[in-house]
């Protein structure tokens, strides 16, 4: 088995020293889970029972089933609307079915004020 040309890519980005955000903005699309499913995929090569990140990825998206997708634009106008009405993190999150991280991320990205 060998890497895919996604992986590949995104691999390569990340040995240059390139940060997921600068990943994700040079290319639209890939996702924070292709960053992740790269790794995995690296470490399958190395031993494939390697299922550690599948587990936790998969636990995550249990309790938030947005986690690590993309975005969609009416997912940004609800959060848009809450933060706007002044919602507290945790009830954004848990409207959008996503992590407050990625929540906040997503209000910085944005260019709102938390």
């Amino acid at each position: 088995m060998k890497l895919s040309n996604k992986s590949r890519q995104i691999l390569t980005l990340i040995s240059k020293g390139h940060s997921y955000e600068q990943i994700l903005s040079m290319h639209r699309d890939f996702t924070y889970k292709d960053i992740f499913s790269s790794a995995q995929e690296a470490l399958e090569l190395e031993d494939p029972s390697a299922t550690g990140y599948q587990d936790r990825l998969a636990a995550i998206k249990q309790k938030h089933p947005n986690a690590y997708e993309p975005w969609t634009q009416q997912q940004e106008e609800l959060l848009r609307k809450m933060h706007h009405d002044g919602a507290p993190i945790h009830a954004i999150a848990a409207a959008l079915n996503r992590q407050q991280g990625a929540v906040r991320g997503r209000i910085r990205k944005l260019g709102l004020e938390e």
